[in-house]
C-alpha cells in the first residue's frame, strides 16, 4: 500500500534541501570574481561545474513540485502518458516520476 503522506514528507523534505542548494549555488554564481587571472579560470571552471550542478538541482525541483501538485490532484500514481497505474515499487524508488516504466 502507498502512504501519500510519507511521500509527500518525503518529497517536501528533498524539495527544501535542493531549495537550500540552488539559493547557495546563486549566491556563489553571484559572488565577486578574482582580479588575477589565473584565479579567474579557476573560478571559471568551478562557475561552469555549479552551472551544471544548478540546473540538476532545478530540473529536480521541476519534478518534486509535479509530483507534489499530482499528490494533491489525486492523480499520482497514474501515468500521464498513458493513463495506466503506476506500480507501488516504481513510485517508491521514484518518488518523482509521473510516468509508468513502459512509458519511461
Amino acid at each position: 500500500m502507498l502512504d501519500l503522506n510519507a511521500i509527500k514528507n518525503s518529497l517536501e523534505a528533498k524539495l527544501n534541501k535542493l531549495m537550500d542548494r540552488a539559493t547557495e549555488i546563486e549566491d556563489a554564481l553571484s559572488a565577486p570574481k578574482n582580479a588575477d587571472s589565473e584565479e579567474r579560470a579557476v573560478e571559471s571552471e568551478g562557475d561552469q561545474t555549479a552551472t551544471a550542478i544548478g540546473e540538476i538541482t532545478d530540473a529536480e525541483i521541476r519534478d518534486i513540485k509535479f509530483a507534489l501538485r499530482r499528490i494533491e490532484t489525486g492523480e499520482y500514481s497514474t501515468c500521464e502518458s498513458c493513463g495506466k497505474h503506476i506500480p507501488v515499487e516504481r513510485l517508491r524508488a521514484l518518488p518523482w516520476t509521473s510516468r509508468c516504466t513502459a512509458c519511461s
